[in-house]
């Protein structure tokens, strides 16, 4: 694997994929979700591991990506 420039299709999707994984008001994807308010709150989710695939389209970074995927 070498160095380099990362294209700008790569950085781009990179960014997108990041702002939705981080975007804290996003319940997309949670099956799960529980308040705890005895003495301290608490929060809590649980999200299926495909959301993170689903993430992957719904941020528009595998459309970006396309290009670089391998054929079988």
């Amino acid at each position: 694997m070498g160095g380099g420039e990362v294209p700008a299709a790569v950085s781009e999707a990179f960014r997108r994929l990041a702002e939705y994984l981080a975007d804290a008001t996003d319940r997309a994807g949670v099956s799960s979700y529980s308040v705890n308010m005895g003495g301290a709150i608490e929060e809590s989710y649980q999200r299926n591991p495909a959301w993170v695939a689903r993430a992957m389209e719904l941020s528009g970074a595998a459309d970006l990506l396309r290009p670089y995927k391998r054929r079988a």
